[in-house]
């Protein structure tokens, strides 16, 4: 019985995310993808608020990791977006802007790492 109420529990997010997804998105596709994206984040949500302890700093962190899953649903979407509503011709343009980024991210995440670093003694 228990079990059963943990599933119900979870089931009822994802019922409301799925509805809304097919309310906002233009495609199936598009709500397919919406609402198995946010079913994961509303499952690492709670795995991580299962960490937090109680009380206000608890509190605090639910809120930048759910900030924070949100942040990564957008950027999912966007990616979704791209591929399956995207023009043909505009599907892949994303890809070297993509690298360059990441190449410039790593650069300067390794120059820092290097100037900030304490010696080894």
């Amino acid at each position: 019985m228990k079990s059963l109420s943990k599933l119900v529990f979870f089931l009822v997010p994802i019922t409301l995310l799925a509805l809304i997804s097919f309310y906002y998105h233009p495609s199936l596709e598009l709500t397919v993808v919406g609402a198995l994206l946010s079913t994961l984040l509303v499952a690492l949500v709670s795995w991580s608020a299962t960490r937090f302890g109680k009380g206000p700093s608890a509190i605090l962190k639910l809120a930048v990791i759910s900030l924070v899953s949100s942040f990564m649903l957008i950027q999912a979407f966007d990616i979704a977006y791209i591929f399956l509503a995207a023009p043909m011709g505009g599907r892949f343009a994303f890809l070297p802007e993509l690298l360059a980024f990441a190449l410039i991210v790593g650069v300067c995440a390794f120059l820092l790492a290097r100037a900030f670093s304490r010696p080894k003694k």
